[in-house]
């Protein structure tokens, strides 16, 4: 094993839910140091979740299909600087946040 990843732990697992239409949702609703984060939509999702920072609005940011479950990785400071927001309650993500 490559000693730099000897270090690496995931910290916080978790989901991300939409609660009310096209209203930014954080992925964290406090504070939480990490190194990097893995992000994908949900399977259950009914239509696409938008991933981004503060401000992030409706149709903008990273687009997640729920039909396409590829991991998006992202090097982040801080889990709650990271926002999701969609169109359909309850659609949201599932994370890993490594530190």
């Amino acid at each position: 094993m490559n000693s730099q990843y000897a270090s690496i732990n995931v910290i916080k697992n978790g989901t991300a839910l939409i609660a009310s239409g096209n209203v930014a949702v954080p992925l964290s609703a406090t504070p939480q140091g990490c190194l990097q984060v893995i992000v994908t939509a949900l399977d259950t999702n009914v239509g696409p979740v938008y991933l981004g920072g503060v401000g992030i609005a409706a149709k903008t940011g990273i687009q997640l299909e729920p039909t396409n479950s590829t991991p998006i990785p992202i090097f982040i400071n801080d889990l709650s600087k990271l926002f999701i927001i969609g169109a359909n309650v309850n659609d949201g993500v599932s994370f890993s946040c490594f530190n």
